[in-house]
C-alpha cells in the first residue's frame, strides 16, 4: 500500500508538472524534487516504529510521491532537451532505465546497510542481555545464519520474548540510519542538479513528457 501511494500520486499531478516545466525548466524541479525526497525520508524516520497504519505514514508518503514525480518529469525533460530530436526516444529510454535501476539497486543498498548495522548492534546487545550460555548460543546462531530479521521473527519460545526488545531496537536503529543515508543521497543529488543543470528557464517541454501527461 505505501508503494501504491507513492507511485499513484504522479499520474494525478502530471499535468501540473508539465505546466511547471514550461515555466521554470527542469533545474528547479530537480532540486525541489530531491529536497522533497530528503524531507520525506527524515519525516518517515520521525514516525514512531509502532505506527504501522497508513494514516501516520500518509504525510511522508505523499511528500515522497510528489518529490518522485518532480524528479522523473524534470529528469526526462533535462535528458531529451540536450540531444538532437532524432535521439529523444533513446534519451527517454535511458532515463527510464536509470530510474528502474535506481529503484532496484537503491533499496538493496539501503537494506544491506540497515541490516548490517542492526546485526552489529545486536551482536553487542546479546553479550549484555543477561542470557544463559545456551540462550546466547541459540540467538547468536540464528543471527549469524539468518540475520536480524530472522532473529526478530524466529519462534524461540520464551527466548523470543527476551530478544524482542533488542531486535526491535536494533532494526529500528538500522533502518533509521538507512533513511538518513537516503536523505543524504537526495541532498547530494539536489546539489549536483543545482550545479550542473542550474536554474535556467526552459520554454519548451519534450514531446515524451507531453504525451505522458495525456
Amino acid at each position: 500500500m505505501p508503494f501504491l501511494v507513492i507511485q499513484g500520486i504522479t499520474p494525478f499531478i502530471w499535468p501540473l508538472l508539465v505546466r511547471v516545466l514550461h515555466r521554470v525548466g527542469p533545474g528547479p524541479m530537480l532540486v525541489t524534487g530531491f529536497v522533497s525526497l530528503a524531507g520525506a525520508q527524515l519525516w518517515l524516520r520521525a514516525v514512531p516504529i509502532h505506527e504501522t497504519g497508513l494514516i501516520p505514514l500518509l504525510g511522508p508518503l505523499v511528500l515522497n510521491g510528489v518529490g518522485f514525480g518532480l524528479v522523473v518529469a524534470a529528469l526526462t525533460a533535462a535528458a531529451v532537451n540536450v540531444v538532437p530530436p532524432t535521439l529523444t526516444g533513446m534519451a527517454s529510454a535511458t532515463t527510464s532505465l536509470v530510474r528502474d535501476l535506481g529503484q532496484t539497486l537503491g533499496p538493496a543498498i539501503v537494506g544491506a546497510v540497515a541490516l548490517g548495522m542492526a546485526a552489529s548492534q545486536l551482536t553487542g546487545s546479546l553479550a549484555d542481555a543477561g542470557l544463559t550460555p545456551k540462550e546466547h548460543g541459540i540467538a547468536s546462531a540464528v543471527l549469524h545464519e539468518g540475520g536480524p530479521l530472522a532473529l526478530h521473527s524466529a519462534n524461540l519460545g520464551p527466548l523470543s520474548a527476551k530478544l524482542a526488545p533488542l531486535t526491535e531496537h536494533a532494526l529500528a536503529s538500522g533502518y533509521n540510519n538507512g533513511l538518513i543515508l537516503t536523505a543524504a543521497a537526495c541532498v547530494t543529488a539536489a546539489v549536483i542538479a543545482a550545479v550542473f543543470v542550474g536554474f535556467r528557464r526552459s520554454g519548451t517541454v519534450p514531446a515524451e513528457v507531453e504525451e505522458n501527461a495525456a
